[in-house]
């Protein structure tokens, strides 16, 4: 009887299989992390835009306050620019910020890099566009009109997962009257 040799080792079968498996191995949990990954620049673009939404908010506020120290029987300051469709813009980095109309539609904010302010005049364009809208509301406690209006604030972005937006609300008073 002849003995036949048993070879040692792996067929090329049995290497593809092995080489598919590990191949699967690796690819299948690194694809599941980069999907997760995904949302992570639409949640970062979400909290910019809030901030940039609350800022604007905040601008409209000291706009406000200062108009009604310089002169406390004034009441509120004229916010009509604010009360058209397209809404207006305040660039919060300005000295003295005012309310802008929009031409239409409003311009997307700046970020300027070398000092980390987003703004209207310097930087390179991001893609928020933050809009105002104000509105006269109808407080009259001391009999005297224009005590109340509401502002709202609207920060817009395209985004990968569809268009993004943020909006806040709030209402300003002529608090030197009550």
């Amino acid at each position: 009887m002849q003995q036949f040799k048993q070879n040692r080792g792996f067929s090329l079968m049995e290497t593809l299989v092995a080489i598919t498996l590990l191949v699967f191995g690796i690819v299948g949990p690194l694809t599941i992390a980069q999907m997760g990954l995904k949302p992570f620049s639409h949640i970062r673009d979400r909290i910019t835009a809030e901030f940039l939404a609350a800022e604007g908010l905040e601008t409209v506020k000291n706009i406000r306050g200062s108009a009604l120290i310089q002169d406390p029987n004034s009441g509120l300051p004229s916010f009509v620019p604010c009360q058209a469709a397209t809404g207006c813009y305040v660039d919060a980095t300005a000295a003295s910020p005012v309310l802008i109309i929009c031409p239409g539609a409003c311009p997307n904010i700046k970020y300027d890099s070398s000092t980390g302010n987003y703004n209207y005049s310097v930087g390179v364009n991001t893609v928020f566009i933050r809009k105002i809208f104000i509105s006269s509301g109808n407080l009259n406690v001391s009999g005297a009109s224009g005590e109340e209006a509401t502002v709202t604030v609207r920060v817009d972005w395209p985004s990968r997962f569809g268009a993004g937006s943020v909006e806040f609300s709030s209402y300003i008073t002529d608090w030197f009257r009550f």
